[in-house]
């Protein structure tokens, strides 16, 4: 998972997913179980692009607020509290996400998908 994590964090996104679905295809011995894990980091792929744009929409709030004269703390304080919870939801679907991975895969499978970082 720390994977998926890095693949967002870097910016690398699409391609890097790429690669973990080619790996999926190699290394997961069964077609279905494979396709399946496919369909999954698809789904991740679309719930990092709906974070990104939400995360774009709260800054884009933020500039409007910061133009604004009359903008009060409690105006800032509601965008906050928003990013809080898309950076919440965004974790939680994620790791929801990685849990269907893993029951579909077994350890060898992770292994070789997901290398232990060093």
């Amino acid at each position: 998972m720390v994977i998926l994590y890095l693949i967002y964090a870097l910016g690398l996104g699409g391609s890097a997913l790429e690669v973990i679905k080619n790996d999926v295809e190699t290394y997961v011995v069964d077609s279905t179980r494979a396709n399946e894990i496919v369909t999954i980091l698809d789904e991740v792929e679309g719930i990092i692009s709906s974070y990104d744009k939400q995360i774009d929409d709260m800054h884009v709030e933020i500039e409007r607020l910061n133009a604004t004269y009359d903008s009060s703390d409690e105006q800032y304080d509601e965008v906050q509290e928003k990013g809080h919870d898309i950076v919440l939801d965004f974790r939680g679907r994620i790791l929801d996400q990685r849990f269907k991975m893993k029951e579909l895969m077994t350890r060898e499978e992770w292994l070789a998908v997901f290398p232990p970082l060093e």
